[in-house]
């Protein structure tokens, strides 16, 4: 159960750093959730939802689509 725990919060870690590094980049940009969410044709709800940590599921278009409308890496954004 302990290791369970462990990687799980490991996981954790992961998916909130995923949604704060989208959010982090996008205002450095200076791009609003709705311009990103044209750039990437990604709604602006699914992009709320991942920076909020509300959307537990990322599809690997969704990934490739957004870092592209950042201009960064996939694993820039979404460190595996």
């Amino acid at each position: 159960v302990l290791t369970i725990y462990v990687y799980r919060s490991k996981l954790q870690d992961k998916e909130a750093e995923m949604n704060t590094r989208i959010k982090e980049i996008r205002e450095r940009k200076g791009i609003g959730q709705i311009e990103l969410a044209e750039k990437s044709g990604v709604s602006r709800t699914v992009i709320s939802q991942l920076e909020n940590g509300k959307r537990d599921i990322v599809t690997s278009e969704t990934m490739k689509n957004i870092a592209e409308a950042l201009g960064e890496p996939i694993g820039e954004i979404f460190l595996f």
